[in-house]
């Protein structure tokens, strides 16, 4: 027996009634796999940015808008009162501001006088006086649940009949570490 050569194994049959598991034949193909993961992250995205969105920190309102015509008579002086309430749980600082108005002739955007002007313009122009709010700059400081009003003047190079005709005043507050809060009337 050990000296007899043994025949070799007959061939497979070339076509078979059996598939083996892993052959191409049974997997999907493969864009099917790439779309599945493309789908299933797109869904945690989507998720994780809804319930991380940003809230505004503070809530308010625009209280009191008047103008001045300045003595040149072709320039305003605007005073802006915004009441705003810090409906979170910490301290919030404001940075700084910028009131837009909408007026017949297009969009103006400025940003309001430094705080250290204030008593001059008022000294200037009395009538600005029409507000008790407090100048509201950078580092104003409102405390969890507080409420806070404040003054914004800025100044506009329009005639007091075209501001008069004014369609809007958006105020934005940018507060430091925090999404701004914009303010319509």
């Amino acid at each position: 027996m050990s000296g007899t050569p043994q025949p070799p194994a007959p061939p497979k049959p070339a076509t078979s009634s059996y598939q083996e598991m892993d052959s191409p034949a049974r997997s999907l193909p493969p864009i099917v796999p790439v779309l599945i993961a493309a789908v299933a992250i797109g869904a945690i995205v989507f998720f994780i940015a809804r319930t991380n969105r940003q809230t505004p920190p503070a809530t308010g309102s625009i209280t009191k808008v008047f103008a001045v015509e300045q003595a040149s008579k072709d320039r305003v002086l605007v005073g802006v009162e915004v009441n705003i309430k810090n409906s979170g749980d910490a301290a919030i600082y404001v940075k700084d501001a910028s009131v837009k108005v909408s007026l017949p002739t297009g969009d103006l955007t400025d940003s309001p006088a430094p705080g250290a002007d204030m008593p001059r313009y008022f000294q200037a122009y009395p009538e600005l006086k029409q507000s008790n709010a407090e100048w509201m700059g950078d580092n104003t400081k409102i405390m969890p649940g507080a409420s806070r009003s404040g003054l914004f003047i800025v100044g506009y190079q329009v005639t007091k009949d075209v501001w008069d005709k004014r369609r809007s005043v958006e105020v934005t507050i940018h507060f430091y570490d925090r999404m701004p809060l914009v303010l319509k009337q």
